[in-house]
């Protein structure tokens, strides 16, 4: 009976990997995808949350950051923000205060 427990639980920790690789590599937003695939968004953020601790992943893409006030900020220069993955966001004087906070959160979105 135990062994049954344990293949049901193997069976179910392979299935929600694979669900979790398939919404990655497939371009959808979690929303989309659980709602295409008919699965619970939590059930999907619970087991992938469970996946990447069982496999030592982090559980956050962001790193702690030093700020650097240049004097050019104070004149009106550009503000650079360099992410750990190569990216790099940069905000022109005048920028819209909106819309950097939409691209904000996109990038606070845990990977998909």
């Amino acid at each position: 009976m135990a062994k049954r427990a344990t293949r049901r639980r193997a069976d179910r920790e392979q299935f929600w990997s694979d669900l979790i690789g398939r919404q990655q590599r497939s371009g959808q937003s979690i929303r989309e995808f659980c709602d295409a695939e008919g699965v619970s968004q939590p059930s999907f953020f619970s087991w992938r949350k469970r996946l990447r601790a069982q496999n030592g992943q982090p559980q956050s893409r962001f790193l702690p950051v030093q700020i650097e006030m240049p004097r050019s900020l104070t004149s009106g220069g550009r503000i650079e923000i360099q992410l750990t993955d190569g990216i790099t966001v940069r905000v022109e004087p005048g920028f819209d205060a909106q819309a950097l906070r939409d691209v904000l959160a996109v990038l606070e979105r845990p990977p998909c």
